[in-house]
């Protein structure tokens, strides 16, 4: 996992003995058992990973819960708030509190969240390919009993509204991975963070991609058009681009949410015409010579400081707001307490951050992502 963990955690490690990991499965069946008794109006039901209604608006969790009247049925009904479980490991024995943090629990829902929908995305590729990768998936094994890592659901209504949309977006634009796959699928987003005009490429292998992209780039000259490289395993998003076989994204900012900028929208209508010019080059049979394409690889994702409760307690440096591309040198300040306090950049090499302070991100718990600077070499393309 590329996120440094607190100075607090306590994760286990891989070589912990075979019965601390039994431990550890029943402590996490254990927490998240007392967590549906303790509310038993939870919407998620059996299903731990996708909830199967809409979600509940936002509750501080720190609110009490209160009656309200129904002057309809005269009946009291009572509002509770939703919190992610907390999870307690007695194993730990080098600390005072077994229990999790706030913080950390929460991490441990989503990398969890995230572990299954891998999954999903693996079984899903099998049965497209006709592999049998059920039985290589991993099992959860408690007191002795192997339980299916999934169960063999059909489709139907009674599937989430995301899964049934991702199924219909497959079969509409893909099959992945399939040779009927749409060939290009462009993805327009704009972005809160000051990264200019940026073009997001997910595999360093695609030559068609990169010299795409080259020859963006240099249409778009003297203006600058960057290109962001995510290949990173836990930081990659399952994106409907990623449906085709050249799957390309384009970010355009800064532009505020709920706000529309004329040079926004112009510099992405722009940057989409020279990628159809390029498509249409090629189809009439013009050969691309070998290039070289420079890319800023995902490295790290950097979150917000925050207290034991999982609250942000500092936000972003004004040094280093809207510095997207910018380099973040080792001892840079990088947060800004509400106190005043500087919080430096602590790492060995200096880093090129980006998405800085995105407002769509703070949910994800993310105040930018750190890239690497590199070169990539693209080989000669020619449509046969």
């Amino acid at each position: 996992m590329s996120e440094s963990a607190p100075s607090s955690s306590c994760v286990p490690s891989d070589n912990s003995p075979s019965d601390q990991h039994k431990q550890i499965s029943r402590d996490l069946v254990s927490t998240l058992e007392q967590s549906s008794e303790k509310d038993t109006s939870s919407d998620s039901g059996d299903s731990f990973f996708i909830t199967q209604k809409c979600k509940p608006p936002n509750v501080r969790s720190s609110e009490p819960q209160y009656d309200t009247f129904s002057a309809e049925t005269g009946e009291k009904t009572i509002k509770r708030s939703y919190t992610t479980p907390r999870f307690i490991f007695r194993f730990i024995k080098k600390r005072k509190k077994t229990r999790l943090s706030y913080y950390q629990s929460t991490k441990l829902h989503y990398y969890a969240m995230g572990g299954y929908f891998k999954c999903v995305e693996k079984l899903w590729k099998g049965y497209q390919t006709g592999e049998d990768l059920l039985a290589s998936l991993p099992t959860v094994d408690i007191d002795g009993e192997t339980i299916s890592p999934l169960s063999d659901v059909t489709g139907g209504d009674e599937l989430p509204y995301e899964v049934q949309r991702a199924q219909e977006i497959n079969r509409m634009f893909g099959p992945k991975g399939s040779a009927d796959a749409y060939d290009v699928i462009f993805d327009l987003h704009n972005t809160t963070s000051n990264m200019g005009c940026t073009l997001i490429l997910e595999s360093s292998k695609d030559a068609f991609n990169l010299q795409m992209m080259n020859y963006i780039k240099k249409a778009f000259a003297p203006a600058s058009c960057l290109v962001l490289l995510n290949e990173h395993p836990l930081l990659k998003y399952s994106t409907s681009r990623s449906v085709a076989k050249h799957p390309v994204g384009l970010e355009v900012g800064p532009q505020p949410q709920g706000v529309l900028r004329s040079n926004i929208f112009e510099a992405m209508r722009v940057i989409l015409k020279h990628a159809l010019d390029f498509i249409e080059l090629f189809n009439e049979g013009m050969e691309f010579p070998a290039c070289s394409v420079e890319v800023f690889r995902v490295l790290e994702r950097i979150d917000y400081p925050r207290d034991a409760n999982g609250n942000i307690i500092a936000m972003v440096h004004p040094n280093l707001q809207d510095c997207d591309w910018e380099p973040l040198n080792p001892g840079d300040p990088m947060f800004q307490t509400f106190d005043g306090k500087s919080i430096h950049y602590q790492a060995p090499s200096t880093v090129y951050p980006t998405f800085i302070n995105e407002a769509a991100y703070y949910e994800k718990q993310q105040a930018f992502v750190t890239t690497r600077r590199e070169t990539l070499l693209a080989s000669a393309i020619r449509k046969a």
